[in-house]
């Protein structure tokens, strides 16, 4: 289980660091993007609007005696903005769900100590989850973590800081829906 949050760790660090280029984040403004697509997770339990088809990818590991397979899904903008949907299935459920949270945000602390963390209850079900923020002077990132049952999703917002606080990224982040 821990190899599987260090995979979680390493995915979203590397993804903060994507397109880390100086920009001037006020010259360019956020476009509203006029489409929209509703990407759904194979099986149905996992939902997202993204503002335009994603790229899908996905990877699959040995863990001890398990293969644990992470399904990402992500769009970019000309800017440089990243929206990111990923989630994967464990290999049994964990008994205690805020020690897998606490897991993955120790890793995200250890690599970076600007990280903050808000605890959440989602959707009607209560799914636990957490918030995670980040950010530098140029770049932002909003990552929340939901865990239901064997199965923990990633949704992220990562770039300008006026695009992390737009309403474009606060549409995607609250799009998120669990079956």
């Amino acid at each position: 289980m821990i190899n599987l949050l260090c995979l979680l760790t390493w995915f979203t660090a590397l993804v903060i660091g994507m397109n880390h280029h100086a920009m001037d984040s006020l010259a360019h403004p956020v476009r509203l993007l006029e489409k929209s697509y509703r990407f759904s997770t194979p099986d149905g339990k996992g939902t997202v609007q993204f503002p335009d088809k994603p790229k899908e990818s996905k990877r699959t590991l040995r863990i001890g005696g398990n293969s644990v397979t992470l399904r990402l899904a992500t769009y970019a903008t000309v800017e440089g903005d990243i929206f990111l949907f990923g989630y994967a299935d464990l290999p049994t459920q964990p008994p205690d769900a805020n020690a897998i949270l606490q897991g993955v945000f120790e890793g995200l602390v250890r690599d970076n100590p600007m990280i903050q963390l808000k605890n959440l209850v989602f959707g009607e079900q209560k799914l636990p989850g957490q918030e995670i923020t980040w950010h530098t002077d140029d770049r932002q990132m909003v990552c929340r973590y939901i865990l239901c049952k064997q199965r923990l999703y990633q949704i992220m917002v990562l770039g300008s800081p006026q695009f992390v606080t737009s309403n474009t990224a606060r549409a995607f982040l609250d799009s998120l829906l669990i079956k």
